[in-house]
């Protein structure tokens, strides 16, 4: 997907959604996404698949260079934790245009971990999952 992806600059939506990526999955994709801040991705779902708290380093270096595009982020039912938001809370303050954040908490005091780990504003835009 790394090879096609920069041959599609009209790209707005890229849905990743259970692929089965791991950590080097995402490493790989958020490593290309941060190359390309030209690209004009609206819209990325990695929902489902085996995420885990360190592969939110690779994605919170990736988001900043689409802080004026990202509309929606799905980064539910993945095998992130509070840790996991918190590595990448300070990207998604930048993302001036988001209007929708799916993220994975199953209990209240998570989700009371996760809001104060993101931005207050934030806040109305999460979708829980269970």
């Amino acid at each position: 997907i790394t090879e096609v992806l920069p041959q599609l600059p009209r790209l707005a939506a890229l849905n990743l959604s259970s692929n089965g990526f791991h950590r080097a999955g995402v490493k790989s994709v958020c490593a290309m996404l941060a190359k390309m801040p030209e690209q004009n991705i609206q819209s990325l779902n990695l929902a489902g698949n085996e995420i885990d708290d360190y592969a939110m380093k690779y994605l919170a270096e990736a988001l900043p260079e689409h802080s004026q595009q990202l509309r929606a982020l799905n980064i539910g039912r993945t095998s992130i934790t509070q840790q996991g938001v918190r590595t990448v809370a300070p990207a998604l303050q930048q993302l001036t245009e988001l209007e929708s954040l799916e993220l994975k908490y199953p209990g209240l005091e998570e989700m009371k971990e996760v809001r104060k780990a993101i931005p207050e504003a934030l806040h109305p835009m999460l979708h829980r999952h269970q």
